[in-house]
């Protein structure tokens, strides 16, 4: 469904992987257990107005805003598949893209693709956004539980896995879907079946930075995770963190990414690394000031 966080930081990050991940892999089928929209307008403050913390211009202007400035200053932000892609839709559409759009601009017609929400909205924002790019006859739109269409899609050997990438961003991980699955068994069942995965989180203190990797470890497939967490000045973080606004100190989101190359993760990580140069010094939106560590997680 429509993402009041869209365009923040965590989206931003969940973007800059997710487009790395798909430029290096370049899958012929991309599925989507939890789409939302293709696009979401931009937005910024009104003239003399101090959004507060929560509200979603706020998360976008520490989110699109920022990032654009650190894409100027930094060639391997401003290089970034995700970098071309976002520069694209503020300056052509006025639009920040989802990940559905995302895939689309990285992949075109190179590969088919199924995307799914229980949002009639989101899927018919989907199939219009198919429409504007010339993809329409590529992009299969279900909307229903999506743990259920890509699980059955993707597990039902119709598909080659080794040329398939799932994105998986559940609103609630451990919910049971309609075929009596989470999303988090559902990733270790397509990590099983050697599917490429990439698998996003949040989290809101530092203790559980890692806890969908942990979830996700354990099998024969080796995993590899980055996260990116905000802190404050001094790179401190609180273990009070507001997973609603985001980026209080110690809040953060991580990628969990498995069946996928080196040359994939080598690029995420530098990518996760330039994001948290980016933010070096940067004030957060509660207006202290702050910063970004990003981290990749030992399995």
């Amino acid at each position: 469904m429509a993402n009041r966080h869209a365009g923040g930081l965590a989206d931003i990050f969940k973007h800059l992987a997710l487009a790395a991940l798909l430029t290096t892999e370049r899958p012929t089928l991309y599925a989507e257990t939890h789409a939302g929209n293709a696009v979401h307008p931009e937005q910024a403050p009104q003239p003399g107005t101090v959004p507060a913390p929560r509200d979603p211009v706020t998360e976008r202007v520490h989110g699109v805003a920022r990032f654009l400035e650190a894409m100027d200053r930094d060639p391997r932000l401003g290089t970034s598949s995700y970098g071309g892609i976002l520069r694209e839709h503020i300056s052509g559409s006025a639009t920040i893209p989802g990940s559905p759009a995302v895939a689309m601009a990285v992949l075109r017609d190179h590969a088919t693709y199924l995307l799914c929400d229980v949002d009639p909205d989101s899927t018919a924002d989907i199939e219009r956004w198919a429409v504007t790019t010339g993809l329409s006859d590529r992009v299969a739109t279900v909307t229903a539980d999506g743990l259920r269409a890509v699980g059955r899609r993707v597990l039902s050997g119709s598909a080659d896995p080794v040329s398939t990438f799932v994105h998986v961003d559940p609103y609630d991980p451990l919910a049971v879907g309609a075929d009596g699955v989470s999303a988090v068994e559902l990733t270790r069942s397509l990590i099983a079946e050697g599917v490429g995965v990439m698998y996003w989180y949040g989290f809101d203190a530092p203790a559980h930075h890692a806890w969908a990797a942990e979830e996700l470890a354990g099998g024969d497939v080796p995993l590899w995770c980055g996260v990116a967490m905000a802190t404050d000045a001094e790179g401190g973080t609180r273990d009070d963190g507001d997973l609603g606004a985001a980026t209080t100190p110690g809040t953060g989101s991580g990628v969990v990414c498995a069946n996928i190359t080196a040359d994939a993760t080598e690029r995420c990580e530098l990518l996760g690394h330039a994001l948290a140069d980016g933010y070096a010094g940067v004030p957060l939106p509660s207006g202290e000031p702050g910063g970004l560590a990003f981290t990749v997680v030992g399995l």
